[in-house]
């Protein structure tokens, strides 16, 4: 292999660390996938963590939870959506362990037997930029979650769980329940935010076992 050929894998990796570290740093902070474009693969790109999961790394997100999806503010899925007031906290959100993981936040329906309780909802946020959108290749959203949930980026709507004739009712949290792959017309080039509703049911005498994390991946070149 030639010394330029090494050079420029150590500078894809160099720059890939730089970018894991800053993202880690403050996990609440926007994560800016800046200039993530020098690899040699121009086919098949680079896969790059850009959310990763409240497992791996207690990815913090504004979150808040309701009764009811009555209660939801207005545009809570776009971009534009002021969640400034809202709650911080890391992910995964539930109320009990899962395959090993701690939850990070506590999300927990109020239970008191058979069917009687609360069906609480969760909506979490996350913002993250593209300042070259041509470097992107492709794009996968990961989720674990129980019962029920929905996934939105940029305001539109990439996958529907919310009710039991979506068919993808899940009774156990498995990383990963659903891998969505992205449609590239919906990234931006500037502020992208990745919103995730999760719905906990206590229908047939389930209790209220609940669980929502996820994972971002970026293919770039």
């Amino acid at each position: 292999m030639s010394a330029r050929i090494l050079s420029l894998h150590l500078l894809v990796f160099l720059i890939f660390l730089t970018c894991l570290n800053e993202a880690n740093a403050d996990d609440n902070e926007t994560v800016n996938i800046t200039s993530i474009k020098y690899s040699n693969d121009f086919e098949n790109g680079e896969a790059v963590n850009i959310v990763p999961s409240g497992k791996n790394e207690s990815t913090e997100y504004s979150f808040r939870i309701f009764d009811d999806n009555d209660d939801f503010p207005d545009d809570w899925e776009e971009i534009t959506f002021d969640d400034s007031e809202w709650d911080v906290g890391s992910a995964p959100f539930g109320n009990k362990e899962n395959e090993g993981v701690e939850p990070g936040t506590i999300w927990e329906s109020e239970y008191t037997g058979d069917n009687d309780g609360d069906d609480d909802y969760i909506i979490i946020r996350k913002n993250f930029i593209i300042e070259d959108k041509s470097a992107v290749l492709g794009g996968k959203v990961k989720s674990a979650y129980t019962n029920y949930y929905a996934v939105y980026l940029n305001g539109q709507q990439i996958q529907n769980c919310l009710s039991y004739s979506g068919g993808c009712y899940e009774s156990e949290a498995e990383y990963w329940n659903k891998e969505i792959n992205i449609d590239l017309n919906i990234l931006a080039e500037g502020n992208n935010t990745l919103v995730l509703v999760g719905r906990d049911s206590l229908w047939g005498g389930g209790d209220n076992t609940t669980w929502l994390d996820c994972e971002l991946d970026l293919r770039v070149q």
